[in-house]
């Protein structure tokens, strides 16, 4: 109906043989595809659609992926429809992203992101801009675009001179542009007001909704648009309104020739440009150059299989460069009392075991001690609160360590998805990341940029740049430890999870220290 050419259309049923990756891998050397729509319940096999879906966006291809699954309903509805086991939908989307796959969340986005991208297959990064004949739709339209993550940029002053000189004095040459009643006796004015905004730098993708006039206007209106817009390769998308009045058939006709994209509904068009914008923008963070990147790590990791101690852990982190506080693991009150001499009071005493992973839970952190009296006699503390708490578990002893600064607490770890492969994750740390969950997941081989980008969009990412007093804190440090942690698990296979929390972060400058580690191994 929307004259979108349709080359194939093709189900692949229990995929005894041929599966999505092979489709795709058809769709992406058959010269009557530009771009490829996919639904799926299932992924069988992730390594060969990753592989298929990267090669089809490197050839200019995009794919569009609906996938249900979000929800533990969703996931039992498609598990009892194909007879397979439901994967990991987060870790399944955050790599699809990184392979350059545009995943939506309904059956109208996979439409309308599969013809945006059919018409304009480079996802835009700048904002959007907006030519309309309603004022109310320009406060409409700025109260969609923060929740969508977009963006209204201000015109620039050199395009809105020169619209000045076709507007009359009570029509600001502004962006969102409205053109109100003008658009009937001046229609001239929506090819020129179009050239005005996608000419400027700042903007990435345009939206045009115009109400529903008569037949003859509509083609006007149609013929103005396409004029506007001609020679520019930024997505855009005309809406007419009022989308009970049916277009008439010389306009369906024409917007078909001339590829244009026609909707009827201004939040569908804004919803197609955020998401094509979000990617384009998430493309281009993950794609760019970063000079500092983690060293390849040499030698075997040296760990047993199991959970390790933390002890264990910290020292694996200290090889590869990430801080950890000072000090060091105590077998006796007197090692214990040498080392906290050795790096100065006020020290923490943190029992040390493999299978006592919640050390606080039984007492058996102890912080602030400030001095050997003190000390002695927390030692004796937590060994007896561990006893109490789980009778006959030996220790491997205690570590002492400095007592270091306050900062602001974040959670990073790691982990590895049986289907999909290891995946990062990065939030607020210490007791938050449970009480709020709010965290990110990211692939484990993005550059510093597309890392900090992923960190600004945490939900408390007011407090990484300063709040309250507090000091903007050294992103590229934690930024680091986060690129470091995704190469240990892309060159160390038996490595299953990490765990650094919290993972306290300091000014800018100052760097971040390990507080507390967990890794796993097989």
């Amino acid at each position: 109906m929307r004259g979108v050419p349709l080359s194939y259309m093709m189900t692949t049923g229990n995929e005894a043989q041929l599966g999505l990756a092979e489709m795709i891998d058809f769709f992406v050397d058959d010269a009557h595809t530009g771009s490829i729509v996919v639904y799926a319940e299932q992924i069988r096999s992730a390594p060969d659609f990753l592989a298929a879906t990267r090669r089809a966006r490197t050839t200019g291809k995009p794919v569009v992926l609906l996938h249900p699954g979000r929800s533990e309903r969703s996931q039992a509805a498609a598990q009892s429809h194909t007879g397979a086991l439901a994967g990991n939908h987060a870790a399944m989307q955050l790599m699809l992203d990184h392979v350059g796959v545009v995943t939506v969340d309904s059956l109208e986005e996979a439409i309308d992101l599969g013809q945006l991208l059919l018409r304009y297959p480079h996802a835009p990064t700048g904002g959007l801009g907006l030519v309309t004949a309603s004022g109310a739709l320009c406060g409409i339209t700025q109260d969609y675009v923060e929740p969508l993550a977009l963006d209204l940029p201000a015109l620039s002053a050199q395009q809105a001179e020169q619209l000045r000189e076709h507007l009359p004095v009570y029509t600001p040459p502004r962006n969102p542009l409205d053109l109100g009643t003008l658009v009937a006796w001046k229609p001239e004015l929506i090819s020129l007001g179009i050239s005005a905004l996608l000419a400027d730098a700042q903007l990435g993708s345009l939206l045009v909704s115009l109400p529903m006039p008569g037949d003859d206007t509509a083609v006007v209106w149609l013929r103005q648009y396409l004029e506007g817009i001609e020679g520019s390769s930024k997505p855009s998308i005309l809406v007419m309104q009022n989308e009970d009045d049916p277009l008439p058939p010389a306009f369906i006709e024409e917007a078909r020739q001339r590829r244009a994209i026609v909707m009827r509904s201004p939040e569908r068009a804004l919803r197609a440009l955020a998401r094509v914008t979000r990617f384009g923008r998430w493309r281009a963070a993950a794609g760019g150059a970063d000079a500092v990147k983690p060293a390849r790590i040499e030698g075997p990791l040296g760990l047993g299989r199991g959970t390790q101690a933390e002890w264990v852990g910290k020292q694996l982190l200290a090889r590869l460069g990430v801080r950890v506080p000072a000090g060091a693991l105590a077998t006796s009150p007197d090692d214990a009392a040498r080392i906290a001499a050795d790096i100065g009071y006020p020290v923490a005493l943190k029992a040390q075991a493999a299978t006592l992973a919640h050390k606080s839970e039984v007492g058996g952190v102890l912080l602030n001690i400030a001095d050997e009296t003190a000390l002695r006699a927390a030692w004796q503390r937590l060994h007896d609160n561990v006893a109490r708490a789980q009778p006959g578990l030996v220790l491997d002893g205690a570590l002492v360590e400095k007592m270091g600064e306050r900062g602001l607490e974040l959670v990073v770890g790691a982990s590895r998805d049986a289907q999909w492969g290891p995946i990062l994750m990065v939030g607020l740390g210490g007791i938050w990341v449970e009480a709020l969950g709010d965290v990110q997941l990211l692939a484990p081989d993005l550059p510093r940029a597309a890392i900090i980008e992923r960190l600004r969009r945490l939900k408390a990412a007011k407090l990484l740049d300063g709040f309250r007093g507090a000091p903007p804190i050294d992103l590229d440090a934690v930024a680091d430890v986060i690129a470091l942690l995704g190469q240990l698990m892309l060159q160390y296979p038996e490595v299953t999870e990490v765990d650094i929390n919290p993972l306290v972060a300091y000014g800018r400058g100052q760097g971040v220290v390990a507080l507390d580690a967990l890794i796993v191994t097989q």
